[in-house]
């Protein structure tokens, strides 16, 4: 039975990370939405030397994505911006600090993306788990990641 135990305090810009590949695919979407308002927007651009479309569909590629994740980050900045404790066993993770006590079960995360030091886990469409293993010993780090790999359903 592996059991690891350890603190961190993640970053802002490990978050924001974390951030910008749980919500890769929409941001994805959003652009490829640019991109087509963009092309769409020539015929006007042409005929009437319209811009709005081109603007429009520029900021859908560029302003949009990072505005949102500097959006969240505002909303979500006071929860998780502290030290951290870190449970990781066979059950799941549980994370705790001075405001919150969660526990996320392997069965709920559909999907883990290692990133910079970090495993950013899915659960479902709507939230995410950041576990820092960056923080750890290389052999540590190495063992964590493989109890996370080996108890998500979707990664094995």
């Amino acid at each position: 039975m592996d059991h690891f135990t350890f603190s961190a305090h993640p970053t802002e810009s490990q978050i924001r990370t974390a951030l910008a590949t749980f919500l890769r695919g929409q941001y994805r979407l959003v652009r490829a939405a640019g991109v087509l308002i963009v092309l769409l927007s020539l015929v006007p651009l042409v005929l009437e030397g319209s811009f709005f479309g081109l603007l429009l569909g520029l900021a859908f590629v560029f302003v949009v994505p990072p505005l949102s994740t500097w959006i969240m980050m505002r909303m979500i900045r006071p929860q998780v911006l502290r030290e951290t404790h870190y449970e990781l066993d066979e059950h799941g993770v549980r994370m705790t600090n001075d405001q919150t006590d969660q526990l996320f079960r392997w069965s709920g995360v559909t999907k883990v993306d290692q990133v910079d030091g970090m495993l950013v886990g899915r659960l479902g469409r709507m939230w995410m788990l950041v576990i820092p293993v960056g923080v750890l010993p290389p052999e540590t780090a190495s063992a964590v990641t493989s109890l996370v790999l080996s108890r998500v359903p979707a990664q094995r």
